[in-house]
Protein backbone atom coordinates (compact mmCIF):
# COMPACT_ATOMS: atom_id res chain seq x y z
CA UNK A 1 0.00 0.00 0.00
CA UNK A 2 2.89 1.94 0.72
CA UNK A 3 4.62 1.89 -2.22
CA UNK A 4 1.40 2.28 -4.40
CA UNK A 5 0.99 5.71 -2.57
CA UNK A 6 4.39 6.91 -3.15
CA UNK A 7 4.25 5.54 -6.85
CA UNK A 8 1.03 7.95 -7.34
CA UNK A 9 2.87 11.00 -4.97
CA UNK A 10 5.91 9.99 -7.27
CA UNK A 11 4.04 10.59 -10.40
CA UNK A 12 2.43 13.54 -9.20
CA UNK A 13 5.36 15.18 -9.02
CA UNK A 14 7.00 14.50 -12.28
CA UNK A 15 3.47 16.13 -14.00
CA UNK A 16 4.31 19.11 -11.88
CA UNK A 17 8.05 19.39 -13.40
CA UNK A 18 9.68 18.48 -10.20
CA UNK A 19 12.17 15.88 -10.80
CA UNK A 20 13.82 16.06 -7.37
CA UNK A 21 10.83 15.41 -5.47
CA UNK A 22 9.71 12.54 -7.97
CA UNK A 23 12.74 10.67 -7.66
CA UNK A 24 12.88 11.16 -3.84
CA UNK A 25 9.26 9.87 -3.26
CA UNK A 26 10.14 6.92 -5.98
CA UNK A 27 13.24 5.94 -3.89
CA UNK A 28 11.02 6.10 -0.99
CA UNK A 29 8.55 3.45 -2.36
CA UNK A 30 11.45 1.21 -3.38
CA UNK A 31 11.96 1.05 0.09
CA UNK A 32 8.44 -0.85 0.59
CA UNK A 33 8.40 -2.85 -2.69
CA UNK A 34 11.86 -3.05 -4.47
CA UNK A 35 10.60 -4.20 -7.66
CA UNK A 36 7.91 -2.46 -8.40
CA UNK A 37 8.10 -1.07 -12.47
CA UNK A 38 6.55 2.29 -12.23
CA UNK A 39 8.70 3.60 -9.40
CA UNK A 40 11.78 2.68 -11.32
CA UNK A 41 10.49 4.36 -14.61
CA UNK A 42 9.78 7.41 -12.61
CA UNK A 43 13.74 7.19 -11.31
CA UNK A 44 14.56 6.77 -15.28
CA UNK A 45 12.80 9.94 -15.96
CA UNK A 46 14.06 11.61 -13.38
CA UNK A 47 17.69 10.57 -14.50
CA UNK A 48 16.57 12.04 -17.82
CA UNK A 49 16.04 15.36 -16.60
CA UNK A 50 18.88 15.67 -14.73
CA UNK A 51 21.04 15.06 -17.74
CA UNK A 52 22.38 11.22 -16.65
CA UNK A 53 20.71 9.09 -19.47
CA UNK A 54 22.96 6.50 -18.87
CA UNK A 55 21.22 5.83 -15.81
CA UNK A 56 17.78 6.34 -17.19
CA UNK A 57 18.78 3.98 -19.51
CA UNK A 58 19.87 1.30 -16.30
CA UNK A 59 16.16 2.13 -15.32
CA UNK A 60 14.47 1.92 -18.00
CA UNK A 61 16.31 -1.76 -18.73
CA UNK A 62 15.48 -2.91 -15.24
CA UNK A 63 11.62 -1.62 -15.57
CA UNK A 64 11.63 -3.82 -18.89
CA UNK A 65 13.38 -6.66 -16.77
CA UNK A 66 10.80 -6.47 -13.98
CA UNK A 67 7.96 -6.03 -16.07
CA UNK A 68 8.73 -7.04 -20.41
CA UNK A 69 5.36 -5.60 -21.24
CA UNK A 70 6.20 -2.26 -19.69
CA UNK A 71 5.22 -0.11 -22.74
CA UNK A 72 6.28 3.31 -21.43
CA UNK A 73 9.48 1.82 -21.02
CA UNK A 74 9.84 -0.13 -24.37
CA UNK A 75 8.62 3.29 -25.75
CA UNK A 76 11.87 4.98 -24.30
CA UNK A 77 14.55 2.41 -25.11
CA UNK A 78 13.34 2.13 -28.03
CA UNK A 79 13.61 6.11 -28.77
CA UNK A 80 16.79 6.01 -27.32
CA UNK A 81 18.05 3.41 -29.64
CA UNK A 82 16.93 5.34 -32.62
CA UNK A 83 18.44 8.40 -31.56
CA UNK A 84 22.35 6.81 -30.79
CA UNK A 85 22.01 4.92 -33.91
CA UNK A 86 22.03 8.73 -36.46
Amino acid sequence: EAARFLARAAYAAMENNDAREAMARAIRGLQYSPHHPGLWFVIATACFEYGAVEDAIRCLQHVVWIHPGHTAARRDLEALTIWSAE
